[in-house]
């Protein structure tokens, strides 16, 4: 079993460090994975939903300049370094570390990234990358490619970064007469077609699916486990 953590880094109006929120967030991670000998996975985003911003009164804009900044404390901390010192527009930090010091140096982390500068970030700093949420393993193989290309740009290794998906699933009647743009958003049918729509996710390179079902019920979960169980 994986446990997961996605945090949304982004800076409070005004904020000229991490919020406690955020650096207790990533303090957390480090925790949990005492707890849990080395397995967390630690998601990171810059966050695209504007309503989940003002909710909590924080700003909306420039949230990807926020990311990057945050990128370049949060990796030297959840490596183990100490000392951490920056200086930028949005976050500063002094001699920053981490307390307990993270069971490992070598911590997952996974960006979400769809957008071409997301992606460069992604190829710098993540050893996972995801995108999501599709259904057709097309958009996937049209994705990585686009992250293939930002890899070479920033001078990676694609084979250093394992490749995920969001892939959302609707348990029901195969439908033939689905439209290609629905099809591209979900994988739709019975436990038949998730077989065959998963073994191309894996054909086609993506080594870990993180499925959503559209309805939740202890049938549609039985009818993917079962499916998963035939992904050779």
């Amino acid at each position: 079993m994986k446990v997961g953590m996605l945090l949304n880094l982004s800076a409070e109006p005004g904020a000229d460090a991490p919020s406690y929120r955020e650096v207790r967030g990533h303090a957390l991670a480090a925790e949990l994975d005492h707890v849990a000998e080395g397995r967390i996975i630690l998601g990171l985003g810059c966050g695209w939903h504007q309503p989940e911003f003002d909710a909590f009164g924080i700003g909306f804009d420039k949230v990807v300049d926020k990311f990057e900044e945050a990128l370049r404390i949060v990796d030297p901390l959840i490596r183990g370094e100490s000392g951490v010192t920056f200086d930028g527009a949005h976050y500063r930090t002094k001699d920053a570390e981490l307390r307990p010091r993270p069971w490992r140096p070598d911590m997952p982390v996974l960006i979400a990234a769809f957008k071409p500068r997301m992606l460069r970030l992604t190829a710098t700093y993540a050893d996972a990358w995801n995108t999501a949420w599709i259904g057709d393993v097309a958009v996937f193989t049209e994705r990585a490619a686009e992250f293939q290309a930002a890899c070479a740009e920033v001078g990676r290794d694609l084979a250093e970064i394992t490749l995920t998906a969001g892939v959302s699933i609707e348990v029901a009647e195969a439908d033939p007469s689905r439209s290609a743009e629905d099809r591209r958003k979900s994988l739709n049918g019975g436990e038949a077609e998730i077989v065959a729509g998963l073994q191309g996710f894996k054909d086609a390179g993506c080594a870990h699916v993180i499925a959503s079902l559209s309805d939740v019920t202890p049938g549609t979960i039985a009818t993917l486990a079962r499916a998963a169980k035939h992904v050779q």
